[in-house]
């Protein structure tokens, strides 16, 4: 079998500006998608349809950069739940999954195929609520943030000191640059979300 659907399954949906769904059969859609050599990067967007639009502008971005790459980049989205135990029934949350896709330029994993979601979702280790985006395929080659029009993509990930060099980072009223810690320091990060609140 194909990587492509061993990934995503037989078929992808995609969507038109007036909100109607077509099913096309995921070879087709993925045709110039390699994992080595000339061809279209695969990317794998997991979104959220029941997160705030105020905590969520990464779908935004990724569409003005996904019109400035493409065809050099396809994007399968697969829409999520971010809040399992909430009351909304299948009828919600389709209406959900539908709101995400429209208009977008982009194909999907069906709302129904519940086991391709669950397995994308374990294999790339997603965290709830938190939209991310997978570059699969071929060795990425310059620094999105080095190139933010997308004219070098795709891009490999940058070595951690070089995204912290010039970061303060501030603690006991001190102030000083992470690249002026002791080179045997314990560097440990803690990641939190503005819109997530304890009780």
């Amino acid at each position: 079998m194909d990587w492509r659907e061993k990934l995503f399954g037989k078929v992808l949906v995609k969507s038109s500006p007036s909100g109607q769904f077509e099913n096309v059969p995921t070879m087709e859609a993925l045709a110039d998608c390699v994992e080595d050599g000339d061809g279209s990067v695969c990317g794998i967007y997991f979104s959220f349809a029941n997160i705030s639009d105020a905590s969520d502008d990464f779908g935004v971005r990724l569409e003005e950069v996904y019109k400035r790459v493409h065809p050099r980049l396809k994007v399968v989205q697969v829409v999520l739940w971010a809040h399992v135990g909430t009351p909304e029934g299948p009828v919600e949350r389709e209406a959900g999954f539908r709101r995400s896709l429209t208009g977008k330029p982009w194909f999907a994993v069906p709302f129904h195929d519940v086991d391709t979601k669950r397995r994308l979702t374990q294999k790339y280790s997603i965290a709830v609520g938190v939209p991310t985006l997978v570059i699969r395929g071929r060795a990425v080659r310059d620094a999105l943030l080095a190139d933010p029009t997308g004219e070098r993509f795709p891009w490999p990930a940058p070595p951690l000191q070089e995204v912290l060099r010039g970061v303060q980072l501030q603690g006991d009223g001190v102030t000083k640059l992470y690249e002026e810690l002791p080179p045997d320091a314990v560097r440990v990060f803690y990641f939190a979300a503005h819109w997530v609140s304890i009780k």
